[in-house]
């Protein structure tokens, strides 16, 4: 540890002729935060003495004023130099080896003085003050790359293409670690300012060109985008970039409501035929209530609304959401807005997707596609199974019926039951479940899973 940082200057005794004791507290009437210490000197005085801990660190002090009377020394900045004891080549001799054209010997570690410096690599000769280099550790400024060597470590020299881009300055005078603020112009002939570390080390190129600062006339929003910007509402298109990540307000020429939106959403290259305008009411992702929304366009499905607001969406939604069926009561969902307006689904139960009828014979039939299965009811097998048909079904195998009506409408029940306490249906659906999940090949063996028995008599 240095001792500059020691909090126990005994381990480091001797300093010079003193030697450290112990810690006292600071003197009366003397001002900072300074630790002091009561040190003993060899010289045989038996009066203790009081001396600043940065005196006995930096060697400024090293007696108890004996040497001055045995040898009558010169003072330098009211300290007293001894020379091999405190001495700046003594001391730090790594640094003294430095000195360009004086004596280290004759100048104390402390001294405030400014003097010539020079490096082993021969670099110029620069000046700094003694405590200086001795208190921060200073080294070379040229080593250091804070000072440029011309052909060596300037910018010129080692980022040519940056520094040809240098407006009114010259770059062999700068290094590329500067971090000096100076004006740059570049291939198009924007001037800005920038540092020289942040052109070199980050990269950082002309903000105008790179759309990172607007440049009215270059590249705002209301150059490239005039119809976009005047859409602006409440703020200036000239003074932000075409390709901005600012949330900003947009109102459309038809006055629909205001909405919001970033700057570059609504410039980026839209696929052909998608609209152009960026309104979501003109294009019908926002409701515009009593024009657009759900309940207006589709009133009958929009009464089965569970629970929401239907008002708040539009027909073409991808929301899914709860139903509830005006007629039995039977709750469903979560099911997309936009599957139920599209292909009018209704209520799985009082429509079954085949308008059964609990009063007439019916079947009970499985199906199964990539993927999936499902079971379902019907009074018109033939009928059923064509419409299964055009949608990828096949017959698993043969149905069962024709049997009393209402009793097929309980085993189907049954089964929904069952598949969805135990396996699980897919979104939307009542019936339909997926194969990696659960498969089954026959029905007999369905009922035997859920429980049921076959219905052994057609007639019953």
């Amino acid at each position: 540890m240095a001792i500059s940082r020691a909090k126990d200057l005994t381990k480091h005794n001797p300093f010079g002729r003193l030697t450290a004791i112990k810690r006292v507290p600071k003197p009366e009437g003397l001002k900072g935060r300074e630790a002091y210490w009561l040190c003993s000197c060899s010289c045989g005085n038996p009066e203790l003495i009081v001396v600043r801990r940065s005196s006995l660190c930096s060697g400024n002090t090293t007696s108890c004023g004996c040497v001055v009377k045995e040898h009558n020394w010169k003072c330098r900045n009211d300290k007293f130099l001894e020379i091999g004891v405190n001495d700046l080549k003594t001391l730090h001799p790594e640094i003294a080896n430095e000195a360009y054209g004086w004596n280290p010997s004759e100048y104390l570690p402390g001294s405030q003085q400014k003097k010539a410096w020079r490096c082993k690599k021969s670099h110029p000769v620069w000046e700094i003050s003694i405590d200086n280099r001795v208190r921060s550790k200073t080294k070379c400024p040229y080593c250091a790359g804070k000072l440029p060597i011309v052909g060596e470590n300037d910018l010129k020299t080692l980022h040519p293409k940056i520094a040809a881009q240098a407006d009114g300055w010259d770059p062999t005078k700068f290094t590329a670690k500067s971090d000096k603020e100076l004006p740059w112009l570049c291939d198009l002939g924007h001037s800005y300012p920038q540092r020289i570390s942040g052109r070199t080390y980050k990269e950082y190129g002309c903000p105008y060109c790179s759309g990172n600062k607007p440049l009215l006339g270059f590249n705002t929003l209301f150059d490239k985008f005039p119809k976009v910007a005047e859409e602006a509402f409440g703020w200036d298109p000239k003074k932000y970039t075409y390709g901005s990540r600012s949330r900003k307000s947009w109102k459309c020429k038809k006055n629909h409501p205001i909405w919001h939106s970033c700057i570059y959403v609504r410039t980026t290259k839209r696929p052909e035929g998608a609209d152009q305008s960026g309104c979501p009411y003109c294009a019908g992702k926002l409701p515009i209530v009593g024009e657009t929304d759900l309940q207006t366009l589709f009133p009958k499905i929009a009464a089965e609304a569970d629970g929401w607001d239907p008002t708040k969406f539009v027909p073409g939604s991808h929301e899914a959401k709860n139903w509830k069926c005006q007629e039995c009561g039977y709750k469903w969902g979560p099911v997309l807005i936009k599957s139920r307006t599209s292909d009018e689904t209704k209520c799985p139960i009082c429509a079954d997707r085949g308008g059964y009828r609990r009063d007439e014979k019916g079947w009970l039939y499985l199906m199964i596609r990539e993927d999936e299965q499902q079971i379902g009811i019907t009074n018109q097998l033939k009928k059923r199974y064509e419409y299964h048909k055009q949608r990828g079904w096949k017959p698993q195998d043969k149905a069962i019926g024709p049997f009393d009506g209402d009793l097929i409408y309980k085993m189907e029940r049954k089964i929904k039951d069952w598949l969805k306490e135990n396996v699980g249906t897919i979104n939307g659906t009542t019936e339909n479940w997926e194969t990696s999940k659960f498969k089954v090949a026959t029905l007999k063996t369905l009922f035997k899973k859920v429980g049921l028995e076959l219905p052994k008599n057609k007639n019953q």
